[in-house]
């Protein structure tokens, strides 16, 4: 994904959402039905790919650490997703690389971060 490309997806996404925009370059941590999320594309070494990190809060399941493990061996997971626990906060927080040619405009965008967020919200209540 070109720097111009991801500008304009961002460009659109923020005028959809009606969020502040951000620079390509830029971290944006943006809130998505509740959510916490960090978008960042590097477009210096890694422009195909904008990585989305989402901030599902603390889970009070029995057997936490067990089930994230288990979770990340889950081959049915897209876009290579994993989970994990801020090291700082303790929350869980589910990872996911969107491939930047699946991101043609801004709906796309927040369709894609809608749908792996749900899919996520659904893992952890399995």
């Amino acid at each position: 994904m070109s720097i111009q490309h991801y500008a304009q997806v961002i460009q659109q996404f923020c005028e959809l959402t009606g969020l502040p925009p951000w620079q390509p370059e830029e971290r944006s941590h943006i809130e998505v039905d509740g959510i916490t999320v960090c978008c960042h594309c590097d477009v210096q070494h890694h422009p195909s790919i904008v990585q989305l990190l989402m901030d599902l809060g603390e889970q009070t399941r029995a057997s936490l650490h067990e089930f994230l493990l288990m979770e990340n061996g889950n081959p049915t997971l897209p876009g290579d997703g994993h989970f994990a626990l801020h090291p700082e906060l303790g929350t869980v927080v589910y990872r996911v690389a969107l491939p930047a040619a699946e991101i043609n405009s801004g709906a796309r965008f927040l369709e894609l971060i809608a749908s792996h967020l749900t899919l996520a919200r659904q893992r952890l209540c399995f």
